[in-house]
Parts: structure tokens; C-alpha cells; sequence
């Protein structure tokens, strides 16, 4: 993924490209304050209740089977589909912004061009997929500042389809 951010003038803009040669058949979320989430990582997810609504777009729609590329790929998240253990509703943003003003992107460059994950802790439930971490910061923080504060307990995990 790429980002270009204009910071010199006001206002500040940024720009994001997924640079995929596919659409992830995107979604887009209102997520209400108030709801209860799990980091979507087993049984020693990190657990919260969301602080702050939300609106967040979700590379979901590829994993559950939609669109030309997923039916190639042999995406879903039915029973016994290679993705069974996503939720539509919960998994997947890549971008989004809640009711404070705070901004949260997913930059992935794949694990063989960079991108690294932790291993699960296996004492701690701090543990959270890559697919929930946007909703978990736009959910519980209100500032940058919060954010990379609050952030540093959690472990971010690959555990995808």
C-alpha cells in the first residue's frame, strides 16, 4: 500500500492507494460507541468496548467471497470456507475515523516485502489480528498521542485465511 500526505499547506490532505490489481470490494462501517469487541486472535484476544463511534472501510467484502477476485482466489467466510473465522462486520478495516477526529490507516506490505508480525503472547490477552487493529485504536483513542501511548501492549498478529 502507498500514502502521499500534503502537509506543508492548510488544509493537510492524504491519499492512499492499495496498489493491488484487484478491488478488495470494499465496505463501508458505522461502528457505534458502546459496542463490545475481541481482537479476533484466539483465546488471548485483548478485549474492549468501544469508547467512540465510528466510520471505517473494510477489505472484507473480498474475504467473504465477493466479486471477480475472491472467486478466483476461493475466498469466504462461510463454514468450512477458507476465511471461516472472520466477521463480516468486525473484520477487515483498513481505514477510517472516529467522532474525536482521530485517523487510523493499515499499511501492508506482506510478509515477504516487509510487513512483520509479532508471535501471539502466550501469557498476556493483548493479542490482536491485523483485521481489528483499526477498529481498536479508533475505538479507544481520541488522539495521536493516546494512540502510540495505549498501543505499546498490544501485540498485532497475523492470523488470516
Amino acid at each position: 500500500c502507498s500514502r502521499v500526505l500534503q502537509n506543508k499547506y492548510e488544509p493537510m490532505v492524504s491519499g492512499r492507494s492499495m496498489d493491488w490489481g484487484f478491488s478488495f470490494e470494499d465496505f463501508i462501517f458505522l461502528n457505534p460507541p458502546g459496542q463490545k469487541m475481541d481482537g479476533g486472535a484466539g483465546d488471548l484476544s485483548i478485549e474492549w468496548t468501544s469508547k467512540y463511534g465510528s466510520v471505517t472501510s473494510s477489505i472484507i467484502g473480498f474475504f467473504a467471497g465477493v466479486g471477480p477476485a475472491a472467486k478466483e482466489y476461493g475466498t469466504g467466510i462461510g463454514p468450512g470456507d477458507a476465511c471461516e473465522g472472520l466477521i463480516f462486520e468486525l473484520d477487515g478495516g483498513t481505514d477510517g475515523v472516529n467522532t474525536e477526529g482521530l485517523a487510523a490507516h493499515v499499511l501492508e506490505l506482506g510478509k515477504t516485502h516487509g510487513t512483520e508480525y509479532a508471535e501471539p503472547n502466550t501469557a498476556e490477552a493483548v493479542n490482536i489480528s491485523f483485521m481489528r487493529w483499526v477498529r481498536y485504536v479508533l475505538d479507544n483513542f481520541s488522539t495521536v498521542a493516546e494512540a502510540v501511548e495505549g498501543l505499546q501492549t498490544l501485540t498485532t498478529v497475523w492470523n488470516l485465511c
